[in-house]
């Protein structure tokens, strides 16, 4: 069953500045909880956006994890980041530095599972080998007006059903969303509004759908733009070094 959450409704839990933790050199200045509460491991995807200020350091998790850049620019290891970038991670693989060019930067950070944090490299045992990473551009700005297709693939479609999709729907338009894949699939509203399963949703907002629900969305007056983000099968969550 797909769940929604509002950008509005969101924002309002907003909390920041929170303190630094010991050894690092970033700051969360606001952190967003769409799904669940971070750090707490519930049932369930779990979802937030943070606005950074300074390097955030190499490190893995133990979850597959999807971030997409909103705001700022800098880079991610050798890799440039400006809105709207798309940065995938298997679980237990190594990322970073994230290094803002102008001090602050502003992601969505989406899993399928709970993690409670960081565990910073190098220094931090690692029972699994590194998988996959992918850092892209989704193609997409703020703003509407955009001349692409329908739909894109900045990640295409792996053999377990890891993808990521750009969708694009003009004012009033059913939403052509992928067919349902992969173990699941967050929907980031980057652009104007949508209705989905009679939801109105704006800029900002977050839906998750379960791997073998179909989304029943309408783009709102405005038209609207998507990015679509499809966790692979079988290694969403692996704590036990499976």
């Amino acid at each position: 069953m797909s769940i929604v959450s509002a950008s509005t409704e969101a924002k309002k839990r907003t909390r920041g500045p929170l303190p630094r933790r010991p050894g690092s050199t970033a700051r969360v200045l606001a952190h967003t909880d769409f799904f669940g509460v971070y750090p707490e491991i519930v049932d369930g995807p779990q979802g937030f956006l943070v606005k950074v200020e300074g390097q955030i350091l190499p490190h893995y998790h133990v979850v597959d994890q999807f971030q997409v850049v909103v705001d700022g620019v800098g880079t991610i290891g050798k890799h440039p980041l400006a809105p709207v970038a798309i940065h995938y991670t298997d679980a237990y693989t190594p990322y970073g530095p994230i290094t803002p060019t102008d001090s602050t930067i502003s992601f969505y950070t989406l899993r399928a599972d709970g993690d409670t944090g960081s565990h910073r490299m190098p220094g931090s045992p690692k029972p699994v080998r590194s998988g996959r990473s992918f850092t892209v551009a989704s193609g997409l700005q703020s703003g509407l007006g955009g001349d692409g297709p329908d739909r894109e693939s900045p990640i295409e479609p792996q053999e377990d059903g890891l993808a990521a999709f750009v969708v694009r729907a003009g004012p009033g338009t059913p939403i052509a969303a992928p067919p349902p894949g992969g173990r699941g699939r967050y929907y980031l509203v980057v652009n104007g509004s949508c209705t989905v399963h009679g939801d109105a949703l704006n800029e900002g907002s977050l839906v998750w759908a379960e791997a073998d629900e179909s989304l029943s969305a309408t783009a709102g007056d405005a038209g609207t733009e998507l990015v679509v983000l499809q966790f692979p099968l079988g290694t969403a969550s692996r704590r036990d070094g499976e």
